[in-house]
């Protein structure tokens, strides 16, 4: 099952060029406490839903944070950003009643915008996508 680096450093993807899931960068970032399991569920679930376009991503965030403090309400907030070459990233925002129902939500989305993102970038088919021999 396709799942994102637990710690490459960002640096090091563009000196690796076009790589498999689990070499591309995710950091997750919150202003709370995030646990190591929910950590690992984001790592699966984005793996999946962005593997098929890992080759062209850099690096991906995921931020958490809580909107409204102590007060009742949708007060969660996932915002994931991929990086994609040197096009601009695509940004997800949604909000939830916790970290797991605002991320679930935005996981779709992300997946959706970046194989839109690529499509009208780069087409369905990108020249360095097919690598031929030398001399033909």
């Amino acid at each position: 099952m396709p799942s994102f680096a637990r710690d490459n450093p960002k640096e090091i993807k563009p000196i690796l060029g076009r790589t498999k899931t689990s070499n591309t960068p995710l950091h997750i970032h919150s202003k709370f406490h995030v646990e190591e399991g929910f950590r690992e569920y984001i790592r699966e679930h984005l793996g999946r839903a962005l593997d098929p376009f890992t080759n062209r991503i850099e690096r991906v965030l995921v931020h958490f944070e809580d909107i409204n403090g102590s007060k009742r309400g949708l007060d969660t907030l996932c915002r994931v950003k991929v990086s994609i070459g040197h096009d601009e990233p695509v940004i997800i925002e949604e909000v939830g009643d916790d970290a797991r129902v605002a991320f679930d939500t935005a996981v779709h989305r992300t997946a959706r915008n970046v194989q839109r993102h690529i499509e009208r970038h780069w087409g369905r088919h990108h020249p360095r996508d097919t690598l031929r021999p030398v001399g033909t």
